[in-house]
């Protein structure tokens, strides 16, 4: 079982101390599948293998019971709101805040949950940084609402998977409850790691309040006599 902040964002954790001296476990989902070689043995594809009933799944104080849709895997995101949130709007390019469990369809063992860390997980939703199945299936919550997410295996991780807990071509079933949502503060506030950011060598980026602006060379007014200068330095209206 995946146990640490999120089997949703790009990048690999490895195990480490934290700071109180307890080992802190490594986790995958829900990002993006790893550049680097896997030392986890493979695993057979668990492609159009029917979804079955949850086994063994932890009990945490505030988690919900996960129910499978039993029978063929899903083939496209089936989103179904078991609370409607009354709160703030979850849009693409906000900061969220979330409690989730995941359930791997073919197997119905839990991969991952923020429940049983005691402590929900923030980071961007931004397409790139996390599965598209989340991507595609959180804008429109609203905070305090709880999200089932039913997502096929080409929105998740696909033929390469998450071994040792996520097959190949694996379905995954999430419950998402919406704590918390900033608005345009996709960059700042995460506890996740992330892709990193694609900046141009020579334009190092100059950050306003939170959020990055990537600075662009201006063409000099006579090559070679006149040094270059940024624009993208003043704050986005």
């Amino acid at each position: 079982m995946l146990a640490a902040g999120s089997a949703l964002l790009a990048g690999v954790s490895s195990c480490a101390a934290t700071s109180t001296g307890e080992p802190e476990v490594a986790f995958t989902v829900p990002g993006k599948p790893a550049t680097t070689t896997s030392t986890a043995p493979p695993m057979p594809s668990a492609k159009d293998k029917p979804c079955v009933a949850p086994v063994d799944v932890p009990v945490a104080e505030g988690k919900p019971v996960v129910n499978v849709p039993i029978g063929p895997p899903p083939t496209a995101v089936n989103k179904v709101d078991l609370t409607p949130g009354t709160g703030v709007e979850a849009k693409l390019g906000d900061t969220i805040k979330v409690h989730y469990v995941g359930i791997a369809c073919s197997t119905g063992k839990q991969f991952d949950s923020s429940w049983d860390r005691k402590a929900p997980a923030e980071f961007p939703l931004t397409e790139g940084g996390l599965i598209k199945g989340w991507t595609d299936g959180i804008p429109g919550m609203k905070v305090g609402g709880r999200r089932q997410l039913d997502i096929p295996s080409d929105l998740a991780y696909g033929p390469q998977g998450r071994p040792p807990e996520i097959a190949p071509d694996e379905a995954l079933i999430f419950v998402i409850d919406l704590v918390e949502t900033k608005a345009g503060d996709a960059a700042a506030g995460s506890t996740l790691p992330s892709a990193p950011p694609a900046t141009p060598a020579t334009a190092p980026a100059v950050t306003v309040g939170t959020s990055p602006v990537s600075t662009v060379a201006a063409t000099p007014a006579n090559a070679g006599t006149t040094p270059d200068s940024t624009v993208g330095t003043a704050p986005p209206s």
